[in-house]
């Protein structure tokens, strides 16, 4: 909840509330018909008592040239919600409330942290399941380092 000068990190209205998650994606027209995979991603997280959940999307760069975008957004999806849950449970457990001169500095630290973990991720992956020759000519003469 965003008041006039806080941020407040609430859990449930009822202390025994529980949610389940779920989150879809569908390939569009396009995609099937040129037999692209869907490059989107959905990922959710729920706490261990279920109280408090967090629900995100990814949109993949799309294209071509973007040959891995499918797994970066996957990555992206499933880290960012457990960020963001990790982030709001510690808050919202304390009870904790933010002023709101001091939110732009944590979102920067939860946007610092998810860009760091998938960076880690991608670099693992990559080293996991190396370039192909498709992929190299893509990086080819682009200033991309690949090694």
């Amino acid at each position: 909840m965003i008041g006039r000068s806080e941020l407040y990190f609430m859990l449930p209205f009822k202390e025994k509330e529980m949610y389940i998650g779920f989150h879809v994606k569908a390939r569009g027209e396009s995609h099937r018909e040129g037999n692209i995979p869907c490059q989107d991603a959905a990922s959710h997280s729920l706490s261990k008592n279920k109280n408090l959940g967090v629900a995100v999307v990814a949109d993949g760069h799309g294209g071509e040239k973007y040959f891995r975008s499918d797994k970066g957004a996957k990555l992206a999806a499933r880290i960012s919600s457990k960020a963001i849950l990790s982030f709001t449970e510690e808050r919202a457990y304390k009870k904790e409330v933010i002023r709101s001169n001091k939110i732009s500095d944590l979102l920067r630290q939860i946007e610092s942290n998810i860009i760091y973990q998938w960076r880690k991720e991608v670099l693992e992956d990559i080293q996991n399941n190396p370039f192909n020759e498709n992929e190299l000519s893509f990086c080819n003469g682009k200033n991309i380092d690949i090694k």
